[in-house]
């Protein structure tokens, strides 16, 4: 699910295609917030047994791109094998990257 401010179709349809199941634009209305509570209330009925879904069949890439159109600040990490790699965003600016092995 995606809650925004953001009145942006391209943005939107971005989010549809990286899995999410809805996209809503942030509102102070007590009725369109009640109307957002019962559609989460439903998605969560619906897939209550499935787990995470949505981001797994996603690369990488996707999801940086995600990220930098949603100007998003945060830090991804990224696990495979024994390696670990972190991606700091900015605003939706890669600002660093950093990549070590994961010694367990």
């Amino acid at each position: 699910m995606v809650l925004t401010s953001v009145s942006d179709e391209t943005y939107r349809a971005r989010a549809y295609a990286l899995g999410a199941e809805l996209f809503w634009l942030e509102t102070s209305s007590s009725e369109e917030i009640h109307l957002l509570q019962d559609c989460i209330e439903s998605l969560l009925s619906q897939h209550s047994n499935e787990g995470f879904r949505g981001m797994q069949s996603k690369s990488l890439v996707d999801i940086i791109q995600f990220e930098c159109l949603s100007h998003s600040s945060s830090r991804l990490r990224n696990f495979h094998g024994g390696l670990e790699g972190s991606i700091w965003l900015e605003d939706g600016n890669i600002i660093d990257a950093q990549t070590r092995e994961n010694f367990r």
